[in-house]
């Protein structure tokens, strides 16, 4: 049925969620906000993440969103080595490996840092391209994924590209390909339902559609 996976990294492929409700939480506790849960950062996490910030409490009028990405990323990269990968992730590209699919990771992760964290985890073997953009803010992902699609041979159809995020549907549209979106990242599956696209239960889930 597909011919190629394009995989998201943070949250789809990485752990990572835990990680960041816990910087989160120590930046809203310096500013005296409300810390936030695990299942309410799920339920409003999502881009633009300008918008995100601020439903979190944070007051974009006394500091700037850029600050605040600043600060986050600084810490996140002091901790990211505490991440692990999403269960069976590793055996799940492997066997999409073994059924003769070409991968590729994309993402809106900065693109020296995600190969940094792709080599950390000698993931480097399974992807024909490893895509990040040029900043922390969250943006690029779109025009990343437009110019993978430009330099395949597949048809929109032959490509199926899995996330976690509403923004991963989104960005799967712009490149014309077909999406799946797994609960286990950054939001909640009820908000991965509303947006209309497919929603699977688990990353094993996506190795039935390619028998």
């Amino acid at each position: 049925m597909y011919r190629h996976f394009i995989w998201d990294w943070n949250g789809t492929l990485l752990n990572d969620a835990w990680l960041c409700v816990d910087i989160i939480n120590s930046m809203l506790e310096e500013r005296g906000i409300e810390r936030v849960t695990a299942e309410r950062y799920a339920q409003i996490f999502g881009f633009p993440l300008k918008e995100y910030c601020r439903k979190l409490g944070f007051n974009l009028e006394r500091e700037s969103y850029e600050e605040l990405s600043d600060r986050f990323m600084e810490i996140y990269e002091q901790r990211r080595l505490e991440c692990r990968l999403q269960d069976g992730a590793r055996e799940l590209l492997s066997e999409v490996r073994e059924k003769e699919i070409e991968q590729s990771l994309l993402s809106a992760y900065k693109q020296d840092t995600l190969r940094e964290l792709v080599d950390f985890f000698r993931l480097g073997e399974y992807f024909q391209a490893v895509v990040g953009v040029d900043n922390h803010y969250g943006n690029g992902k779109i025009e990343r994924g437009r110019q993978r699609i430009a330099e395949m041979e597949h048809s929109g159809e032959e490509i199926l590209l899995i996330g976690d995020t509403l923004h991963d549907l989104e960005v799967a549209e712009a490149m014309g390909v077909d999406c799946a979106l797994v609960p286990s990242g950054h939001q909640h599956i009820d908000r991965l339902r509303e947006g209309g696209g497919r929603v699977v239960e688990s990353l094993s889930e996506v190795c039935g559609w390619v028998e």
